[in-house]
């Protein structure tokens, strides 16, 4: 079984708070001993999380006992991104400050004395609730399940398997027509579930464990309900789900005598199904349903400025923000706030032509996407403070003649490059084999770029060199052949897009 994503986020938690930078950062900070009950209250939840999730399908009880984690789980993390922000803001101030802010760092020292007390406050908090939850988990017989001793299959097994006799592919689909062009043997035909495993299955999620008991008449009208549902899986467990906890009579033989199941419908639709669960939404989820359902499948909707400021500002703990293909010239007044921002893509806008200085306050973004944004005149002046940086997608029409300096700040952290329609690009930087840990770099569409660092094969990190539209480069870098194959022959993956004018000449060099 696949580990639970509540699991995940337990040991990613875990992970973090046991670091040795992260441990030593906490220290300077004042909340290294708060943390360190805190991560052995995690700990201890962590043990029975993958039995709670093996065990949670024939228990509702313990499903809500699962949101409850999860929910304390989600608000540890935007405390430890707090932390973490603060940490690396502090990493700024010591980088790039100067003696003029003398001042302002006095006021930042009692700053973080304010900072450290609400932080203490937050952690203790988390790990009251945290323990409260905890102690529930002797009510449903829980035990620790160690990962290490879980048996699993790992890369080397799959590929055993792969390609070995008798080994099968198989495919499902609902189409007879895909079945018999894909198979190499007679399909098979899955029938639906029986009336007597549909009405356990309806039971398991319509009733709490037992509870079925206590309903006799509810039994009754649900014998009829599933009848309806033909024995299809997805619709007997949204049905049930729907009416979990809802006992009346009237509202089951609302459900059974809906005169949605007159509609016309194939075998095995749920068609039905789906309506009588829209009627059971909250008001406000029917009206973004009903929103969104004007829209055909696939449509593409535009966001303009004012979705963003009444919607996005509202969640200042942000991850992750899209505003691809977008058609703002300049980025929202408010990027700058979203402190937590981990991706920003803002690629194929191809009509931003700067960036606010203030994206540089964005100390905790991974994922930058430039990429296509064709009409990008300039950057920010003090981009080396993102010092998290671990992938850079980048097109500008900036007169770059090589990389910018501020890119080198991500020496210990950048693995992913892309350059793509950089047309004043001629040369990489001295200090590109500095990039340690640079594992992709993805060049397109550069047609000055002639050469590559003397150097090029100290990036021993390098897996993957993609060279695409830069014609006099690739001419150097022909497999096998080309002047600069030495200094790339260490990497992996090599893709050189070759012109037509000169491959027939390394077709003959081949042979």
């Amino acid at each position: 079984m696949a580990e639970s994503f509540i699991f995940n986020v337990a040991q990613s938690l875990i992970r973090k708070l046991a670091s040795p930078a992260y441990e030593a950062a906490t220290q300077l900070i004042g909340v290294y001993d708060d943390l360190q009950d805190f991560k052995h209250t995690f700990s201890y939840v962590k043990a029975v999380l993958l039995d709670a999730e093996q065990k949670q399908e024939q228990n509702h009880a313990l499903r809500e006992w699962l949101k409850q984690i999860k929910r304390v789980f989600s608000d540890a993390e935007i405390v430890l991104d707090e932390l973490e922000c603060e940490i690396l803001r502090k990493q700024v101030v010591k980088a790039y400050g100067s003696t003029k802010h003398k001042v302002g760092r006095f006021f930042l020292s009692s700053n973080s004395l304010v900072f450290r007390y609400k932080m203490s406050k937050k952690l203790e908090e988390i790990k009251k609730r945290l323990d409260l939850v905890a102690a529930d988990r002797n009510k449903f017989g829980l035990e620790r399940i160690d990962v290490d001793r879980r048996v699993v299959h790992r890369r080397e097994d799959l590929l055993e398997m792969m390609g070995s006799n008798e080994s099968k592919i198989l495919v499902t689909t609902r189409s007879p027509t895909i079945a018999s062009m894909m198979g190499t043997v007679s399909s098979y035909n899955l029938e639906g579930l029986s009336l007597k495993n549909s009405l356990s299955l309806f039971v398991r999620w319509a009733f709490k464990e037992g509870e079925e008991k206590k309903y006799p008449k509810l039994m009754n009208i649900a014998k009829k309900i599933v009848k309806k549902c033909s024995g299809v899986p997805l619709a007997i467990r949204t049905l049930g789900s729907s009416l979990f906890s809802k006992h009346k009579i009237d509202e089951w033989e609302h459900v059974r005598d809906n005169e949605i199941w007159k509609l016309s419908q194939r075998e095995n639709d749920i068609l039905p199904v789906l309506k009588l669960s829209y009627d059971q939404m909250p008001s406000y989820l029917k009206h973004c349903f009903a929103m969104f359902s004007l829209f055909p499948k696939d449509y593409e909707i535009g966001i303009d400025e004012a979705f963003l400021n009444t919607s996005v500002l509202k969640h200042k703990y942000l991850y992750m923000l899209d505003l691809s293909n977008s058609t703002y010239e300049t980025l929202p007044w408010f990027i700058h706030k979203l402190k937590h921002l981990r991706f920003l893509d803002l690629q194929y806008n191809r009509k931003v032509k700067r960036l606010p200085d203030s994206i540089c306050i964005l100390q905790c973004l991974q994922t930058f996407l430039l990429v296509g944004c064709t009409e990008l005149e300039v950057l920010p002046r003090d981009l080396e403070k993102l010092i998290s940086l671990r992938r850079l997608e980048i097109t500008t029409k900036q007169q770059l003649v090589t990389l910018p300096p501020w890119v080198q700040s991500s020496t210990n952290t950048l693995h992913t490059l892309i350059i793509r329609g950089c047309i004043n690009f001629e040369v990489f930087p001295k200090w590109l084999s500095s990039l340690i840990c640079l594992n992709r770099l993805r060049i397109c569409d550069c047609p000055k770029l002639m050469s590559l660092p003397n150097d090029f094969h100290c990036l021993t990190a390098l897996e993957s060199l993609v060279i695409v539209n830069c014609p006099k480069l690739c001419r150097k870098c022909v497999v096998g052949v080309g002047e600069y194959w030495p200094r790339i022959s260490h990497i992996k993956k090599v893709i050189i897009d070759r012109p037509e004018h000169f491959r027939s000449a390394v077709a003959m060099a081949n042979d």
